[in-house]
């Protein structure tokens, strides 16, 4: 076990470097930098083959080298609790899926009319009991429930059931 100890105002408790790199690790930080020590570079954490990343622009990546958000994962995620997407007191909090980066659907809370938006490209099917689809609004407007007849919107009226 290696133990090193620095009291006073030590910033950099541990230096490792070669000619072209040096890594600091200090009391609350590690830092990548320049073989000089003065431009900070990407921090590169490699656990047995994966690829976690941080770059100086303050973007975080988990296998991927190249983040392009705050936090960039490539690759499936596993969550347990809840997911929190969150904006200012009159902001819209925006929760969106794509596909091939071309954004497919969303979900978005409204502030204005405190409404739920849901929004795709096509459709939308509601299903219940597994995959059985109980009801389905087309990408023309049109209700389909519990089978095959349709309710069909026209004008600003709405048919009730």
């Amino acid at each position: 076990m290696l133990h090193i100890h620095a009291t006073g105002n030590v910033a950099d408790a541990l230096i490792v470097e070669d000619d072209v790199r040096r890594l600091e690790l200090g009391r609350d930080m590690i830092a990548a930098k320049s073989a000089d020590g003065s431009t900070v570079q990407n921090l590169y954490i490699q656990p047995a083959g994966t690829t976690a990343f941080a770059t100086t622009s303050g973007n975080v990546g988990i296998g991927t080298t190249s983040p392009g958000l705050k936090l960039d994962v490539n690759g499936d995620i596993r969550g347990y609790g809840s997911i929190r997407v969150n904006a200012a007191a009159t902001g819209n909090p925006y929760f969106a899926l794509y596909q091939d980066n071309n954004e497919k659907a969303y979900l978005q809370y409204e502030d204005s009319g405190d409404l739920l938006a849901i929004q795709s490209d096509g459709g939308h099917r509601f299903l219940s009991g597994g995959a059985n689809e109980r009801m389905r609004i087309d990408s023309s407007g049109n209700t389909i429930i519990g089978g095959t007849s349709r309710l069909t919107a026209y004008s600003s009226n709405f048919r009730t059931l």
